[in-house]
């Protein structure tokens, strides 16, 4: 791995492995793409090859033909781990699964430097906390926290979704989606 100068991935990829970045490839440029798989893509591509490395999943190696496993277990904390959704442009879609019977839900973004009481203000809006997701920010220090919600009553969509935009607005976060 001496010979990397350039390591290709997510900006979460390269976030959660940044540690062992510094540690093992020192000097190597970070670059940014839109996906881990399009960074493996990118890499199977590439003319640099000896040169540049991308963070990815190994099954990458199977289906991108030229790459080889330098490493594997490079995130800094045993507990990071990746969730994958089904998503649709059109709210009416029949998804896989899907009986229409689930909750509305919603995912708000906060960041480490407002330091507020998350559940307090989850509380106060009847929003109750499904799951929180901490990542670490590549814009600032500290961490960002993703809270995923979801509704501690039945409503319509146009209730829910001001409730979530209110209680983010509180959080200083911002609402990067809601649905059911």
């Amino acid at each position: 791995m001496e010979d990397v100068r350039r390591v290709m991935s997510h900006e979460q990829a390269l976030g959660q492995c940044k540690g062992y970045l510094e540690q093992h490839v020192p000097g190597a440029a970070l670059v940014r793409v839109a996906s881990t798989a399009g960074a493996a893509q990118m890499l199977a591509a590439s003319d640099s090859r000896c040169t540049d490395a991308a963070v990815c999943s190994k099954i990458c190696a199977n289906i991108y033909e030229g790459l080889d496993v330098l490493a594997e277990g490079i995130q800094d904390e045993n507990s990071n781990s990746t969730r994958f959704m089904v998503m649709a442009t059109d709210k009416e879609a029949v998804l896989p699964g899907f009986d229409g019977t689930a909750r509305w839900r919603g995912l708000i973004r906060v960041g480490s430097r407002h330091g507020c009481a998350v559940g307090a203000v989850l509380d106060d809006a009847r929003l109750r906390i499904r799951q929180v997701d901490r990542r670490p920010s590549l814009s600032v220090a500290g961490n960002d926290y993703f809270v995923e919600v979801e509704a501690d009553c039945e409503c319509e969509e146009d209730a829910w979704e001001a409730m979530v935009r209110a209680a983010s607005e509180r959080m200083h976060g911002r609402v990067l989606g809601v649905w059911k």
